[in-house]
């Protein structure tokens, strides 16, 4: 069983992530009005807004089910494990891509907001797997 206090540097080091995102100055501005960024879950999930309508590629862990062209991409593993949505970003339109679970990289365009219950949206483009595993591992 974990105990709280080896929780604390866990905790410290998220929250200063999260603070850090929020509080840093935009991401670099792509080189043209359709070129993609590259940016951290934890950036999108702070600031969607900052990159509603904006091609982006990040790298997270996720689950993509093929059956509905769907999935999310979460901060860590655990948040997948628990469907932590709050820490997640959907992901639709993944057609040709077979069920599975993994650290991947997306690319597509951001959407702030589009779902009810997710911080956005990726209108996926392309799935790469970098690190797949079987479910429940």
């Amino acid at each position: 069983m974990t105990s709280v206090s080896s929780l604390c540097p866990f905790v410290i080091a998220l929250a200063s992530l999260l603070f850090a995102s929020s509080s840093r100055a935009e991401e670099p501005k792509p080189r043209s009005a359709d070129a993609t960024s590259e940016v951290s879950i934890v950036a999108l999930i702070a600031n969607p807004d900052q990159f509603d309508g904006r091609r982006v590629e990040v790298r997270a862990w996720g689950l993509v089910e093929s059956a509905q062209a769907a999935g999310a991409i979460f901060i860590t593993k655990e948040d997948a494990d628990y469907e932590n949505v709050a820490s997640a970003i959907h992901l639709f339109g993944a057609t040709d891509v077979p069920s599975f679970e993994g650290y991947m990289k997306v690319a597509g365009r951001f959407r702030a907001g589009q779902h009810l219950l997710f911080p956005g949206s990726i209108e996926v483009e392309k799935i790469v797997v970098l690190k797949p595993t079987a479910r429940g591992e």
